[in-house]
């Protein structure tokens, strides 16, 4: 009995990206795909970001001098 496979039509529509990056040197580093060989280059720090805002010092602020008022009080 011979059982002949046909093949089936897959065809993948976007890559699960594996990126291999070279170590840092300077501000970026070049960086290839394992799987689909994707070039792409990668910066090597964050850029600057407020991670406290204006808002959120005079919130801080406020509720700091809540609990300090709340204390003195008892």
């Amino acid at each position: 009995m011979v059982v002949v496979l046909e093949p089936t039509k897959y065809q993948e529509t976007e890559c699960k990206h594996f990126w291999v990056i070279e170590s840092p040197s300077g501000p970026t580093s070049d960086g290839v795909c394992r799987h689909c060989g994707e070039a792409r280059e990668f910066r090597n720090s964050l850029p600057m970001t407020r991670w406290e805002g204006e808002a959120d010092k005079a919130k801080n602020r406020a509720a700091t001098e809540a609990a300090a008022t709340t204390s003195t009080a008892k």
